[in-house]
């Protein structure tokens, strides 16, 4: 009897499961796919008819500079007029020091061939010294179309060629020997023949059927290619007229399979006031053969450069920026991606544990003088690196590369004998490589300088809006988590339940809590509130959890911050889906890699560094879906709230997690799912009126009105020198912006000091209920909100300390920081307020003024602070 009892009820628990899931699946919108969008790069001219320049200098100037193009070199200089100073495209020859081939190169590439192996050609070894390229210019741009090749000269080899066409219009014009050299290269068919080798060329050339065929035999290998190729040149037989006999005989041109390596990578410069900038025509690469891939392209890579130097420094964007001081440390490499890792291209090895770089720029200082870069265009595929002068390396030089043609391997090799080989995408990536250098002239150019430059730029390009304006009490950000779903096991049926973390009455009480203490300006962002919390379906359209509370109860709380100067923001994350669900199918809408399997997300061993099974396995939402679940919210949530001003919008994995699709469906490069981001979030923001994210990624700024969890400091690399509020410097005073929680933090007073001396806003995470919540889930080894009812007292403290540190220069820019000591840092703001901050145990004097340690001090107060 006890078992059909239980039967009983795990059938009807299962009946319930289903018919809630097709009730769930039925009244949520349908997630519609968009298309990627084209034309990232516009605005670059066809040049048909633009003049050709092949001998003497390619000149073109402006009213600061002049950039010359030696066309027997393709290397050039940039003066600036004024001061006379000129920056080389290569390093020069100097005493102990001959520039390689490479070093003597503007573009070098790197390719692989058809067995996956890899390899790299550079532009004035493979294409300068066998003059084959080609200089453009209408007068205000240069544009150099290398050919770069394996061959010093362009190879030419016809496959295929009809007897007559063969005898008559090529060997006819060579001399007897060489007529009798190249038929080494080629043998006869002829129509008539049945033998075995005939037949099966007949298969392979359908045209030998009807007439007779020189065709190409294993003769003529690679080596021979150069030969053969130079035979044509003096018969005067070409492309052209190979292309004709091929469309004669009704042949395709596979030649190309087995000729060597060869690219045409096309280059351009234009100048600005500031400098130039180098563009690289993707869209114009072209190759000889299919069976060689161009993946990467380093540009200018040793434009920046320099031999040994005593104050020389690179600055790199590793989290808040990073200073490599050239004489300190010799000898090191430094690389990194910019904004992160593609996600969709699958690696089974981290190799380093590292800040997101968010920043697009470099920095590099010879003590003479200095070079800012900005990578303007492909910036989703690029890639910093740095090596310092040392016994390896015996120039010092930094520069930017791209990965234009993604690839991952396969793992066929570890289920068979077989060598693994390379997987790609079907085309380069759609935003053109770029990168804009701003040169200074200075000898005391600072990083500072640099941050000013930048700030300016963005102004310019309308990356950044507006100025902050100063109303009333600093604002502080408070994340409250609703609540995780967990499972349980029911007569030996797996059900689910709820653990509630946070309700939307007991953040009004913390509210409350909050204001008597003083505390204004709260704002509040709400996660995890509906669609089975922390780790649910994706959210499609807008519900809230009874767990969590009302939405009358929403609306309350909205209006009290409201009142009280905050904001409510509604966590909108559609990027990582836990469960499939609320209409999102894993194999329609979820990410796919090369392999064309469906990418799943992974946890990193942070020791091992390698991929360990993920405690809760994610997918990744397909970037062609981010605009049709986006616009799903807002529709569902303006249905149910007369007045939406009083929110905010928070897409967490907005500035912080970036990939690429690969589904033949609707497939995004990394540069088209950065645009397809913003399209999202500018889709909100005229409901919405303001924007919040996670992480440092520099293409939110144009709609984000915050960014947290931003990194503070530099990863702290062995090869880096100190750590620098770069990032901080630059949109200060333009976007509110916080560094992790200060609640949840390791070192929480080393914290504290990074957000004084970056001037960063106070960020709390927490959660309402009792203390030991997260201990009984799986949320407490992933996510580490803490209960805020032990944290009242030391916010309280923070929040008035700051608050009268900072009351009146959230909309100041930082116009300058500097480095004391290996632990004491001075920030200035445009109002001249100076804030000394000391990370060391033992206390400083500056100027008088004693910071004790481990603490701050105002060194000089401005007239927008308030004492």
């Amino acid at each position: 009897m006890k078992k059909k009892i239980v039967i009983v009820v795990c059938t009807v628990a299962a009946l319930i499961l289903c018919i809630s899931l097709i009730a769930s699946n039925m009244s949520n919108p349908k997630i519609s796919a968009a298309k990627a969008p084209g034309n990232l790069s516009e605005g670059f001219a066809e040049d048909e008819n633009w003049e050709k320049v092949d001998k003497g200098n390619a000149v073109i100037e402006n009213e600061m500079y002049q950039l010359q193009l030696d066309c027997e070199t393709t290397h050039f200089t940039v003066t600036h007029k004024e001061s006379g100073k000129v920056y080389h495209s290569v390093p020069q020859k100097a005493e102990g020091f001959e520039p390689t081939e490479e070093q003597l190169s503007e573009v070098v590439i790197t390719y692989y061939d058809s067995n996956s192996s890899k390899a790299s050609m550079n532009s004035y070894e493979n294409s300068v010294i066998g003059k084959s390229y080609e200089i453009k210019t209408d007068g205000k741009v240069i544009r150099v179309y290398y050919s770069i090749q394996k061959s010093k000269q362009k190879i030419f080899v016809p496959e295929v060629i009809g007897q007559s066409v063969y005898e008559e219009e090529i060997a006819s014009h060579l001399a007897s020997g060489e007529q009798r050299r190249l038929k080494r290269y080629y043998t006869l068919y002829e129509s008539d023949n049945t033998d075995a080798d005939t037949k099966e060329m007949k298969n392979k050339y359908p045209a030998l059927t009807d007439e007779n065929l020189y065709i190409l035999n294993e003769s003529a290998a690679e080596h021979t290619y150069s030969e053969i190729t130079s035979y044509m040149e003096r018969a005067e037989y070409g492309q052209d007229e190979y292309a004709k006999e091929l469309e004669r005989l009704g042949l395709e041109n596979s030649m190309g399979e087995k000729l060597p390596a060869a690219f045409v990578v096309p280059v351009q410069y234009e100048l600005t006031d500031a400098g130039f900038v180098t563009t690289v025509l993707t869209d114009q690469i072209t190759s000889e053969a299919d069976s060689y891939k161009l993946t990467d392209i380093s540009v200018l890579p040793h434009f920046a450069s320099c031999g040994y130097s005593e104050k020389g420094w690179f600055l790199v964007p590793d989290g808040s920026g990073a200073i490599i001081e050239l004489k300190e440390k010799a000898g090191i490499t430094y690389s990194q991606n910019l904004w992160g890792t593609d996600y969709a291209v699958e690696s089974a090895v981290k190799s380093n544990l590292m800040q997101n770089a968010g920043l697009p720029v470099w920095g590099f200082h010879t003590g003479e003088k200095a070079v800012f870069s900005i990578v303007s265009g492909g910036t989703a595929v690029a890639q910093i690196n740095a090596e310092s002068y040392g016994n390896e390396f015996l120039q010092s030089h930094i520069y930017s590369s791209f990965n234009i043609l993604a690839f991952d391997s396969s793992n066929m090799g570890e289920l068979s004998d077989k060598a693994s080989f390379n997987l790609y995408a079907s085309d380069y990536v759609e935003e053109f490589p770029q990168i804009t250098y701003m040169l200074f002239a200075e000898a005391e150019t600072t990083y500072s300088d640099m941050a000013n430059q930048y700030r300016e730029y963005l102004i310019r390009e309308k990356i950044l809006g507006e100025r902050l304006t100063q109303k009333g009490e600093l604002p502080v950000y408070v994340d409250f988590t609703g609540y995780e779903t967990i499972e349980e096991s029911l007569l030996g049926v797996s059900t689910q339940s709820k653990e509630v973390l946070s309700t939307l009455s007991d953040i009004q009480e913390s509210l409350d809590e909050l204001k008597s203490r003083g505390m204004n300006g709260i704002q509040v962002r709400l996660k995890a509130y509906g669609n089975d919390g922390i780790y649910g379906t994706v959210t499609n359209g807008f519900a809230m959890d009874k767990c969590v509370g009302s939405e009358k109860e929403l609306q309350q709380l909205a209006n009290a911050l409201d009142k009280n100067g905050g904001k409510l923001y509604l966590e909108n994350n559609i990027s990582t889906v836990y469960t499939t669900g609320n209409s999102f199918k894993k194999m329609t809408h979820a990410v796919r890699g090369l392999k064309k399997t469906v990418v799943e997300g992974i946890d990193f061993d942070l020791v091992a560094r390698t991929k360990i099974e993920a405690a809760n396995k994610f997918y990744l939402t397909s970037p062609a879906y981010y605009s049709s679940l986006t616009e799903n919210f807002e529709s569902a949530f303006t249905k149910k709230t007369d007045d939406t001003s009083m929110y905010g919008y928070s897409w967490s994995d907005y500035g912080s997690k970036l990939w690429s699709d690969f589904n033949e469906a609707h497939a995004y490069d990394r540069t088209q799912s950065a645009a397809t981001m913003n399209h999202a979030v500018e889709s909100v923001t005229d409901t919405f009126s303001k924007i919040v994210t996670d992480g440092s990624n520099s293409y939110t700024w144009k709609y984000a009105s915050a960014v947290l969890n931003i990194p503070l400091t530099s990863s702290k690399l062995s090869s880096e020198s100190f750590s620098v509020p770069f990032y901080q410097m630059v949109v200060h005073g333009y976007l509110e912006y916080a560094g992790a929680p200060l609640n949840v933090s390791a070192d929480a007073r080393t914290t504290y000091l990074a957000t004084i001396e970056s001037g960063a806003n106070l960020y709390y995470s927490y959660y309402t209920t009792r203390e030991d919540a997260l201990k009984e889930t799986e949320a407490g080894t992933l996510i580490y909100p803490t209960y805020i009812g032990s944290s009242y007292e030391q916010m309280e403290s923070q929040y008035h300390e700051w608050n009268k540190l900072f009351k009146g220069l959230g909309n100041q820019l930082i116009v300058g920081h500097e480095r004391l000591t290996e632990e004491v840092y001075i920030t200035t703001y445009e109002d001249g307020t100076r804030i000394a901050v000391n990370y060391g145990d033992k206390e400083f004097d500056i100027e008088g003024k004693n910071i004790q340690g481990n603490s701050f001090a105002v060194i000089e107060r401005g007239q927008s602070s308030d004492e």
